[in-house]
């Protein structure tokens, strides 16, 4: 039995995050590519056994021992590699949607080699051939024998989550998916357990579904990777920090490229504007039910100036001014609201005389205030509303 090594994270191994790009990611690729080609020639010099001399039931009930799994695994890249081949002289065969950013490298290394399906003898396109269907088998096998563990991640996840059972049947499927993929990406001949590198697979799968089904607006699973790193470095900053308005995303930024993590700024405005919670326009904003949040949103055929005065006009407008917590970016929102905003230049005039500061200051201290509403409405959930 090869030496079992044993892996401290996922991350220092073969796990390229989203964020990491360039050499690095394309070297990994290379280097898988480089393993697989390796296995096909094992395989056609017969140093892989055949799937029917492996004496693996089809059932998946009992356990696999290291070194048996090894030989599977070897066969399951070797068959990915023939299919790869096949593949690009044309044939009609379908390869693994895990495998298919990686088919460019392995098409390089095996033309560096001389392996191009149209140029190899009888003998070896029969074996070839034969390769394809015999890591179909094997991969088939292999995922039967270690649907088990899948299941099991997926029942922890119902358990830690309190998943209903509709959802738990939806967790259940993304952990078979990661499964697959961890199948079609293991490298057999690093000396790591599959169970441990499967882990990370099937959990990626299993909370990036549940942290999408939580969000009315979908992100994507690498941009919920960038928010993730942000929100640790928040965590971290927030020792260094009073509050959460002096962690800026330069600041985030400069955190995470001294821990080894290059995200960008523009990358961390866009994760967190696209994070940001969302508020149902139905909620009643007074006990009698007569007033939504929609009463204050304009329709097609009002204009600012007749959609600003009628909340001015009301007491929902004053309670929601009364929540800014700067007296003076308070009476600024007041007056900004209260007069003809449709004659901005010369409001901003007026503010600007009155209140003893520039033009543009005008326009900073009333984005302060109605991002200081707008949080509160986030935190508060409009209870402030109630009459």
């Amino acid at each position: 039995m090869s030496e079992i090594k044993e892996r401290r994270g996922y991350d220092t191994y073969y796990h390229v995050t989203p964020t990491q790009t360039g050499d690095g990611k394309i070297a990994k690729k290379k280097e898988m590519a480089e393993m697989r080609a390796n296995l096909l020639e094992d395989y056609l010099d017969g140093k892989i056994p055949h799937f029917n001399t492996m004496n693996i039931s089809d059932t998946g009930t009992d356990a696999l021992p290291f070194d048996k799994q090894v030989e599977i695994l070897k066969l399951i890249q070797a068959g990915i590699t023939a299919k790869v081949m096949m593949l690009s002289a044309g044939r009609e065969i379908t390869i693994p949607t895990s495998i298919e950013p990686d088919v460019e490298y392995i098409n390089a290394e095996l033309a560096k080699r001389g392996y191009v399906f149209d140029n190899l003898s009888q003998t070896q396109k029969r074996k070839i051939e034969y390769l394809v269907d015999e890591g179909s088998a094997a991969r088939h096998s292999f995922f039967m024998h270690n649907l088990g563990f899948a299941t099991l991640m997926a029942q922890r996840e119902q358990r830690k989550k309190e998943l209903d059972p509709y959802t738990f049947g939806e967790v259940l499927e993304e952990a078979k998916i990661g499964l697959m993929f961890a199948i079609d990406k293991f490298d057999p001949t690093s000396g790591y357990r599959f169970s441990t590198y499967s882990t990370h697979w099937i959990r990626q799968k299993m909370l990036a579904f549940l942290d999408e089904k939580a969000k009315l607006i979908r992100v994507s699973t690498p941009m919920n990777s960038v928010y993730k790193n942000i929100e640790f470095a928040k965590k971290e900053l927030r020792n260094v920090y009073v509050n959460d308005k002096e962690i800026t995303p330069d600041i985030i930024h400069n955190w995470l490229a001294e821990h080894g993590r290059d995200i960008s700024v523009e990358q961390i405005d866009e994760a967190m504007s696209l994070r940001k919670d969302t508020i149902s326009l139905d909620i009643y904003t007074t006990d009698d039910g007569n007033h939504t949040i929609a009463d204050l949103k304009a329709s097609d055929d009002d204009t600012e100036t007749e959609v600003l005065d009628s909340v001015g006009n009301t007491s929902i407008f004053n309670r929601l001014v009364a929540l800014v917590t700067d007296k003076r970016n308070q009476e600024l929102l007041r007056d900004w609201y209260t007069n003809d905003a449709a004659k901005e230049p010369m409001l901003v005039s007026n503010l600007s005389r009155k209140y003893g500061v520039t033009r543009s200051e005008v326009y900073k201290m009333k984005k302060a205030a109605e991002e200081e509403i707008q949080k509160a409405i986030q935190t508060q959930h409009l209870d402030y509303l109630a009459v």
